[in-house]
């Protein structure tokens, strides 16, 4: 889309005054018209320009957007050559084209990586600091819409792998294994280097209306305990995460870690922290809290009776707050 816009209000009163917010790809001018909608007898629609004394040609030039919800982390920097991060994930629009980033962490040296979902099948990506990207590993089955998945890229001693592993499946469908492109990093020692529901973040900071910032590649969908450990996971710790949500008994295994709980919490500028209460993840725009979660047994409808079963956050490529 070569112009997208919006105007300060979603009604007017006849002789209130519109302000629009406009934004193009390069500076440009835009016509600006006042027209009816309405459906002809075909159900096509019409429309019909109206006499208006704004009418016109403007000049626009490229906007900043904050546009999509995510999530910008604090995690503690390793030093160790085993290492990993993921999250229990559910998308919404899996088949969707281009990358939906679900996690990325920011490493020394100006690298990064990250979990994405393209074209349907989840990817481990890295990226140089002259920004070329190469896909590690990729899942050989597409993603199902609807179900839950864990997805958690790890490095140890022999190699760098992604697992997938479809919630409450016998098999697990879609274990990928290194292709010798990359290791996981150190984290890089600047605050914010993890982002959640995008591939990467920046210009984080509060305002009046909640947190704001930039990011790259939104994610559609539910995200439940997003994690970045000093170690891999065991091969009894992996598979009961194919079945629960089992990041308490992380945090009790790991000591360096980031595990960020994201049940409900109260106020307009939300932010979680991880489960040993160090280090907080911002919320930018508002990712919808109290939504049914991995944990959901169908039978609490309210989200403050039962937070543990509501303990993820819908996350939407096109959300402002």
């Amino acid at each position: 889309m070569d112009v997208v816009g919006y105007t300060d209000r979603l009604s007017y009163s006849p002789g209130q005054p519109i302000t629009v917010h406009a934004d193009v790809q390069t500076a440009t001018s835009v016509s600006v018209d006042l027209v009816t909608l309405r459906l002809d007898d075909n159900l096509a629609l019409v429309t019909s320009e109206v006499a208006w004394t704004a009418a016109g040609d403007y000049d626009c030039v490229p906007q900043q957007h904050c546009i999509g919800a995510f999530l910008a982390a604090d995690a503690p920097q390793t030093n160790s050559e085993t290492w990993g991060f993921g999250c229990w994930v559910q998308p919404t629009n899996p088949t969707a084209d281009g990358t939906q980033g679900l996690m990325a962490v920011h490493a020394r040296g100006g690298e990064r990586y990250g979990i994405a979902l393209r074209e349907g099948h989840l990817v481990l990506w890295a990226q140089q600091p002259d920004g070329t990207r190469s896909v590690v590993s990729k899942t050989s089955e597409q993603i199902t819409l609807g179900h839950w998945y864990f997805a958690v890229a790890e490095r140890d001693a022999a190699q760098t792998q992604l697992t997938v592993t479809k919630v409450g499946a016998t098999t697990n469908p879609a274990r990928t294994t290194d292709v010798g492109a990359a290791r996981l990093p150190t984290l890089a020692p600047s605050q914010r280097n993890v982002t959640i529901a995008a591939s990467s973040c920046r210009d984080i900071a509060e305002s009046g209306v909640g947190w704001r910032g930039v990011c790259e590649e939104a994610f559609d969908g539910k995200i439940q305990s997003p994690f970045v450990l000093n170690r891999t996971l065991t091969p009894e710790e992996r598979a009961a995460a194919g079945h629960a949500d089992t990041s308490a008994e992380l945090a009790k295994a790991t000591d360096n870690a980031s595990i960020w709980d994201l049940r409900p919490r109260a106020g307009l500028r939300p932010s979680y922290p991880d489960r040993h209460g160090r280090h907080e993840a911002a919320a930018v725009n508002l990712p919808i809290s109290g939504v049914t979660g991995l944990g959901w047994d169908t039978t609490v409808l309210e989200f403050y009776t039962a937070p543990e079963q509501y303990a993820a956050l819908h996350f939407h490529s096109d959300q402002v707050a």
